[in-house]
């Protein structure tokens, strides 16, 4: 066993116990690395002022003669943990040493359970960086401590371009593995120092002390392009992304305070945005545009009539450009063009028996028509091939419904159809690909798309074989029911099919 630390202030040994402890002055206290501290009781009335709380480190027995007899009164006084009598046998001395250092052990995992709950309060375990508390409790003295060197205080603010599209499209594990992965990518360009906190969901600020704007400036720039150069590869999907970012100095932009700092970072931000996304705006260039009055805008009726007009027109394009896209799928495999519109009045017959919404139902006739959009990104000669597909033929087919999610991805009037244009080659029992998705978590307008999809792929002639009967085609439907299929959406197939 480890000596321990006795403070006696005789020159009186203690024979029985001379193997466990080691004589120690007690102006040396402070300086002692042992967490137990034996006292001889005789030092107390040369230190009255001592206190065993004093030292948060340490645990403390206190050492009296055996004709002592107010043990507990001393040790309620100076708040010793228990106390070792001259008369005490070896063994009863052990059991003591053990349970005061069980003590300890014990005071040191509610220390690390403390910090780590402490934790939870100002950090985003998940992503390990900082929360906002942590911000709003800090900024102010980070402010302070930049003034009083005569330096200033960085903030870069970044939020990841469509966003809300990636999660609509992917799904949220796949969100989440590109949220994880840009906070990696920003960590391996600043500094330790810097501190990265999580704004919102996808939103992130940067906080750089004693930094320069120029500097800031030139790291934002580093972060944009190097999240640019990156590709998220998650499972069987694939995509890039681009963040939008503004940057403030407390110098540069004369801010003060927590709210100056708050506006003038969602003002560069919002900048970048309106400008296209993957920007970078200095909220000092904001400060030097001219604003423009709203006296400009006279008349208010021509305006909504300009609107109401150019949002026909938006509308209009929108659907050429739906059809235009079929139109190339069949071009590139014509036996897709036979039944992509079969597909389409399918799906759509099925997604109004569910009773679903107007535009939940234009969602899913726009999903029918583009499902197979990606295959504009697959070689004809492996559309067309007469014969079986090799492994690695199967595994480029794979690739075509995150290919049409990519085309589609920032066409914001068509994210309603992307989930089931990503999603439709999902199964039932979880065999299914991109993401093995399993039941209720393969969204619903791909699982209509998918029975739709298949129904008339059957039915149609491949270059590997011939058109299955209507019949044959509702067999293998029925077999498909629970494992490639959801059951109630082949249930309701089959009673219109009969119909």
């Amino acid at each position: 066993m480890k000596e321990i630390s006795f403070i006696s202030c005789r020159r009186k040994k203690i024979p029985s116990f001379k193997n466990l402890f080691k004589n120690v002055s007690f102006g040396r206290l402070d300086k002692i690395k042992d967490s137990l501290v034996v006292i001889d009781y005789y030092c107390l009335s040369r230190y009255p002022q001592f206190k065993a709380d004093s030292y948060s480190n340490k645990i403390f027995l206190l050492y009296i003669d055996k004709n002592n007899r107010k043990p507990l009164k001393y040790i309620n006084k100076w708040g010793f943990f228990d106390c070792i009598k001259e008369g005490d046998s070896y063994h009863e001395v052990l059991i003591k040493i053990q349970r005061a250092n069980d003590f300890i052990n014990l005071k040191k995992e509610n220390k690390k359970l403390k910090e780590y709950i402490d934790s939870l309060r100002i950090k985003d375990i998940q992503l390990n960086c900082f929360n906002w508390q942590y911000f709003v409790e800090n900024i102010t003295s980070f402010i302070k401590e930049t003034e009083g060197k005569n330096s200033s205080l960085s903030l870069i603010i970044f939020d990841i371009d469509y966003f809300r599209q990636i999660n609509e499209t992917y799904g949220w594990e796949f969100a989440n593995y590109i949220i994880k992965k840009v906070v990696n990518i920003v960590r391996s360009v600043v500094s330790p120092r810097d501190r990265i906190i999580r704004y919102r969901e996808d939103s992130f600020v940067v906080l750089f002390p004693f930094c320069s704007l120029e500097k800031a400036k030139k790291i934002a720039e580093k972060i944009k392009r190097r999240i640019r150069q990156c590709e998220f590869k998650y499972k069987n999907l694939s995509t890039h992304v681009g963040i939008s970012l503004g940057i403030v100095n407390t110098e540069e932009d004369k801010l003060h305070n927590y709210r100056e700092i708050i506006i003038a970072l969602e003002e560069a931000l919002r900048n970048s945005k309106l400008e296209g996304g993957n920007r970078l705006t200095l909220y000092r260039d904001l400060l030097k545009k001219t604003k423009v009055s709203p006296e400009k805008i006279t008349d208010v009726e021509s305006l909504r009539k300009r609107i109401r007009y150019l949002n026909r027109e938006v509308s209009q394009n929108l659907l050429d450009t739906v059809y235009g896209f079929a139109k190339a799928i069949e071009i590139q495999d014509l036996s897709t063009a036979h039944h992509v519109e079969y597909v389409a009045r399918v799906a759509k017959k099925i997604a109004k028996e569910l009773g679903l919404s107007p535009q939940q139902i234009k969602d899913v006739y726009h999903a029918a028509i583009l499902h197979d959009l990606g295959k504009i990104g697959i070689s004809p000669k492996i559309l067309l091939k007469k014969g079986k597909l090799n492994k690695e033929e199967e595994e480029i087919i794979k690739t075509h419904p995150w290919i049409g999610a990519e085309i589609l991805r920032e066409i914001h009037a068509l994210r309603g159809a992307i989930p089931a244009i990503l999603y439709h080659h999902e199964r039932w029992d979880g065999y299914g690909y991109p993401l093995g998705l399993k039941g209720e978590e393969i969204p619903l307008s791909a699982r209509i798309v998918a029975l739709a999809d298949v129904y008339a792929a059957l039915t149609s002639k491949r270059p590997y074989r011939k058109a299955f009967s209507k019949e044959k085609a509702i067999q293998i439907i029925k077999k498909g029911r629970g494992k490639n299929f959801d059951p109630q959406i082949v249930d309701i197939f089959l009673r219109m099919i009969k119909e």
